[in-house]
């Protein structure tokens, strides 16, 4: 990445933009949506078609299943493996609250237990000590830039007899030990939300099988068997949602590269500041979704770049432990320092594609000046 030249006077960089990706795609998803059209269908139409197969070819599964969004995902992946009300599924505390809805829609309880202290998946131990008569499955999501530990999560969901699924829904592009996120487990699900390292305009997701058996139960619960459905839900994506997804997916590799260069002048300009305790670190495979990094003062930090004209993300705010409206539906007893502790420092700051450089130079100048100041 070119060196940045030191931003002058107020400038404004929000958390997420994609107007230039936008201006790219623009014209491939006119022609998309003006084919759909001709058809008449409005969800589930020729471009969600289209855009799985593309999905599935680069993942080289039985197929994938276009979503409304990755948390109806994520439900109609549980509800295909029969969990349900008496389960219970371990999840991390450390998460999008949708890992944890999901578990509870379908009528299971989640076990929430500690994350990793280097990669905020969840701890392969935690998860071990919290294993009952009860334990179904485990939840491996995985968060920011890397997968979940796959292979000691399948080793001991393997000896324990329990599924293992992925909320893949950050995972797009990721790989680790030659597995593809989504396809690591008994299925998995990818989010399109907009800010996503591929994303629609509005809301889109996918959900991953990993055989043709669970494909055509997928088919079942999304309503695409002809059997009716008797006033489930829907999970249906829309057109244009998938054709935004289309055009943006042959760009993937291009996002994921361009990503990498900004994680690297992130890395440079902050990793000599005394305030910083923790830089996001990307391995092979890991594909940098958000930079996420852990600050003294996190709270006074992000105010002082939003009077600078910075937005930035607390990912999260509190341990899905101590959400009140989980008392009732979770197992919350289980301590979780790893969770508690990041959840006071962390900070993401601005990573998107459409990401200038004299932006980056902007964000990092305004956190050199405040430990600076301090």
């Amino acid at each position: 990445m070119t060196t940045p030249s030191r931003a002058t006077g107020r400038q404004r960089v929000p958390f997420f933009r994609n107007s230039a990706t936008w201006q790219r795609v623009r014209d491939a998803v006119e022609a998309d949506i003006a084919r759909s059209i001709d058809k008449g269908t409005a969800v589930d139409g020729i471009l969600v078609r289209e855009t799985e197969e593309e999905l599935t070819r680069r993942l080289g599964c039985a197929g994938v299943r276009m979503t409304a969004s990755g948390s109806d995902a994520l439900l109609v992946l549980l509800k295909q493996q029969g969990i349900g009300p008496g389960d219970e599924v371990i999840v991390p505390a450390y998460t999008f609250f949708a890992s944890v809805a999901a578990i509870a829609h379908v009528g299971a309880r989640p076990v929430i237990v500690d994350i990793l202290p280097d990669r905020y998946t969840v701890c392969p131990g935690a998860v071990r000590d919290a294993i009952t008569e009860r334990t179904r499955a485990v939840l491996a999501v995985h968060l920011f830039t890397t997968m979940a530990d796959m292979e000691r999560l399948a080793a001991l969901c393997a000896e324990h007899d329990l599924l293992l699924v992925e909320d893949s829904a950050q995972g797009i592009g990721m790989s680790r030990a030659g597995s593809i996120a989504g396809t690591a487990a008994r299925g998995g699900v990818f989010s399109f939300f907009p800010a996503k390292t591929v994303g629609a305009l509005g809301d889109a997701g996918a959900v991953i099988a990993t055989d043709e058996r669970q494909l055509a139960e997928f088919d079942a619960i999304l309503g695409r068997d002809g059997a009716g459905r008797d006033g489930e839900p829907t999970y249906g994506c829309d057109e244009i949602q998938a054709a935004v997804v289309r055009a943006c997916l042959p760009l993937l590799d291009e996002f994921t590269a361009r990503r990498r260069e900004l994680f690297a002048y992130y890395d440079a300009r902050l990793r000599p500041v005394g305030g910083v305790r923790r830089l996001p670190v990307l391995a092979p495979g890991d594909v940098g979704y958000v930079y996420v990094a852990e600050f003294d003062r996190r709270d006074e930090l992000q105010a002082h770049l939003r009077a600078h004209g910075v937005t930035t993300e607390i990912f999260y705010p509190m341990p899905l432990s101590r959400q009140d409206c989980l008392a009732d539906v979770a197992d919350c007893t289980r301590p979780v320092p790893v969770a508690e502790a990041a959840s006071t420092r962390v900070l993401a700051l601005p990573l998107y594609s459409d990401l200038l450089e004299e932006e980056a130079a902007h964000v990092c100048d305004i956190v050199h000046d405040f430990y600076r100041q301090a």
